[in-house]
């Protein structure tokens, strides 16, 4: 039996499944997300200053962000999540019964707009 080395190399890479970031939101305001079933990974972050820090390293596709959060807060989460392609919303924005139809259109969306750079880094 001739053997011969393989000229082709496999490639292995993990793909993470998305990520929705809950910053500030309280427990009552989370219950009624349904987000137990959602095709992503949940983190939640207490503060916006850090929730910055865990974006550049997460690279969530939604974040959510709870009611009480000051405004200029919420101006530097938008920033910071212009920068990554991220969905950004506040909770109020959007009726209660619309959000989790809200949650899954955007990592549709996201997961679109974000496919092409995903590509060129695996093929690297």
């Amino acid at each position: 039996m001739d053997e011969r080395p393989s000229t082709q190399r496999d490639s292995f890479f993990r793909l993470q499944p998305a990520v929705v970031m809950l910053v500030r939101v309280a427990s009552w305001e989370e219950s009624p997300l349904c987000l137990q079933d959602l095709p992503a990974r949940v983190v939640r972050v207490r503060h916006p200053l850090p929730a910055r820090e865990r974006m550049r390293i997460m690279k969530p596709a939604v974040i959510i962000v709870g009611a009480s959060v000051r405004p200029k807060d919420f101006e530097l989460l938008v920033d910071e999540a212009y920068g990554l392609d991220a969905a950004v919303m506040q909770l109020g924005q959007v009726p209660f019964g619309k959000l989790r139809l809200w949650i899954d259109m955007m990592l549709d969306k996201v997961g679109q707009r974000r496919a092409p750079t995903q590509r060129m880094r695996a093929a690297t």
